[in-house]
């Protein structure tokens, strides 16, 4: 085709081995049989454009294709399913807890309605050798990627605010999608919404008929 030269990868940026080993290491065997509570996984089928749903099985299957973020790693291939990342229909599935039969719903939304950082995608000169360094380690493509999935997931999610009784919005906008060791910082953020909310929240449930322990 004359407009398209291809380039390498063609499938993915990563090829998700190590994403792979991760997930094996970290949940091993666990099935969602094992679990104390309920756990939905959901992921998109490129396929059929349509929700595919885990919810019996190996957790580290489950959770290897729902993050499965397109142009990021590559489907995971479960014939006849090609699957990716949940999110591309359904990043706030409250809707799948409705159908089980749970009658109250609370959220956390992990898509910022607004993002603290400016989007890069040159390097940063002001900031010397490092800045050149941080363009290198994470080039622009996949803040090109990152950024067009989070800006798809707010309006998806405007979409689904209806499925909940009440949304949690843990302030995580200063936050990039691969700030992994970033992890108890993020937790912070969610333990102090919570609890900045609780007296709105017991107030919410209460309106439903449902008392908060």
């Amino acid at each position: 085709n004359a407009i398209f030269d291809k380039g390498l990868p063609l499938v993915s940026f990563f090829r998700g081995r190590r994403l792979n080993q991760v997930l094996t290491d970290v949940f091993a065997d666990l099935q969602f049989e094992d679990l104390r509570i309920p756990f939905y996984c959901n992921s998109t089928d490129l396929n059929s454009g349509r929700s595919v749903i885990f919810e019996s099985g190996y957790i580290s299957t489950a959770l290897r294709a729902s993050v499965s973020l397109p142009g990021l790693f590559p489907p995971l291939q479960i014939p006849p399913y090609s699957l990716v990342d949940g999110g591309i229909l359904n990043n706030l599935a409250g809707d799948i807890l409705r159908s089980r039969g749970f009658s109250r719903v609370v959220g956390v939304n992990v898509t910022p309605m607004e993002d603290d950082r400016s989007s890069q995608t040159s390097p940063d000169f002001s900031e010397g050798v490092e800045g050149l360094f941080d363009y290198f380690r994470r080039p622009p493509v996949l803040s090109i990627i990152t950024r067009s999935i989070a800006v798809e997931g707010r309006e998806l999610l405007r979409s689904r605010l209806a499925d909940f009784d009440f949304i949690l919005n843990p302030e995580i906008g200063s936050f990039d999608l691969f700030d992994f060791h970033r992890h108890d910082e993020i937790f912070a953020a969610g333990r102090r919404e919570a609890a900045n909310r609780m007296e709105d929240l017991a107030e919410a449930l209460a309106r439903t008929g449902t008392a908060l322990d």
